[in-house]
């Protein structure tokens, strides 16, 4: 698998739980699924990094 499979792999499973709304943590989703398609391309990951990472609530994500 190379990196642009693995990542709609991991998006897919991301939305899956979303979709399913078991997941209690929906913030925790929210904010995996914004990284991991950040990360399809260089420009669009540097944008996250600095416009929406130091806005993360750490709190939020790690609610069990």
């Amino acid at each position: 698998m190379n990196r642009k499979e693995i990542i709609d792999h991991v998006l897919n499973d991301l939305r899956s739980l979303k979709g399913k709304g078991s997941f209690h943590n929906q913030y925790a989703l929210d904010e995996n699924i914004a990284f991991f398609e950040a990360n399809r391309s260089f420009p669009s990951y540097i944008k996250w990094l600095f416009m929406r990472a130091p806005k993360l609530d750490g709190e939020k994500l790690i609610l069990f």
